[in-house]
């Protein structure tokens, strides 16, 4: 992995913010707001697909298994971070090992959409997400009811999704900053 423009090495961890959510709850859009606000973003998306090319490409060449394998060394790579923002993957949560590193390194947000809006902006044909297109709402119903109770376990706080991109960053940033050091 090459990390290291992305996280120092000698860096203590203390105010990162770790952004969990469904594909489409708007994980991404909320870390490049709060970059705006001093913080450096880490989109493990973005890093994979800096590494290995697009996903939807790379999950029909190799696979799920291999995609979540390679994100969990992506994720293994970020503990030297410090105020940083790391936007995930929305499979992110079914990883234990992932979520127990994440929430090590940083308060975990969970940016929680209403399954009704996370379908219409999923199926908006705007994105290739490889999961949803192969299998529609049925897809993501059952994806969000999946996920949903793990989300919730991991969270250390959650904020509504059909909030305002702005109205999200002030919510986190207004726990975030009386928080910082009560990480459990």
């Amino acid at each position: 992995m090459r990390l290291e423009r992305y996280v120092g090495a000698d860096m203590a961890v203390r105010s990162n913010i770790i952004l969990i959510g469904m594909p489409g709850s708007g994980k991404s859009t909320v870390a490049k707001m709060l970059g705006l606000r001093g913080y450096v973003i880490i989109d493990t998306d973005k890093v994979f697909e800096d590494e290995y090319g697009q996903i939807s490409r790379y999950f029909d060449s190799y696979g799920e298994k291999s995609f979540r394998q390679k994100e969990s060394a992506i994720i293994a790579g970020l503990t030297g971070c410090d105020r940083t923002v790391v936007s995930t993957g929305g499979g992110v949560v079914e990883n234990e090992d992932n979520m127990r590193l994440l929430a090590a390194i940083g308060r975990v947000v969970w940016i929680d959409c209403r399954l009704e809006e996370l379908a219409k902006r999923l199926l908006d044909g705007s994105g290739a997400r490889p999961l949803v297109v192969k299998g529609g709402v049925e897809y993501i119903k059952a994806t969000y009811n999946r996920r949903y109770p793990l989300y919730a376990r991991w969270a250390d706080m959650t904020v509504d999704g059909s909030l305002s991109v702005e109205d999200i960053v002030d919510r986190i940033l207004s726990e975030i900053g009386s928080t910082d050091n009560d990480k459990k």
